[in-house]
């Protein structure tokens, strides 16, 4: 993302089109730590995982990902599996089909 729009406020449709926008990418170029950041689109949990220290994500293989990587005041880092975040959140976690 841009530096310099990094405080602009997106709105869904903008983000669905920038997404969409995008070329996919190939799989073997995900595979390692990817820093995180944030992307303001107004919804009532932006900024909560910048607030907790959020790192970003690790592709470990096309099958295994840590989706939600945090740094410690250790300087180490912590994986967290969202699975256990809803409750916490009080957020609903929508399930695979």
């Amino acid at each position: 993302m841009n530096k310099n729009n990094s405080t602009k406020i997106h709105t869904t449709e903008e983000t669905l089109q920038l997404f969409d926008s995008l070329e996919p990418v190939d799989i073997d170029f995900m595979i390692g730590k990817w820093r995180g950041e944030g992307f303001p689109t107004n919804h009532r949990l932006d900024g909560i995982l910048e607030a907790y220290h959020w790192h970003g994500k690790q592709f470990l293989d096309p099958e295994n990902v840590h989706p939600l990587v945090f740094s410690t005041l250790f300087n180490k880092q912590v994986y967290v599996n969202p699975v256990f975040m809803g409750p916490t959140l009080k957020i609903p976690v929508p399930k695979s089909p």
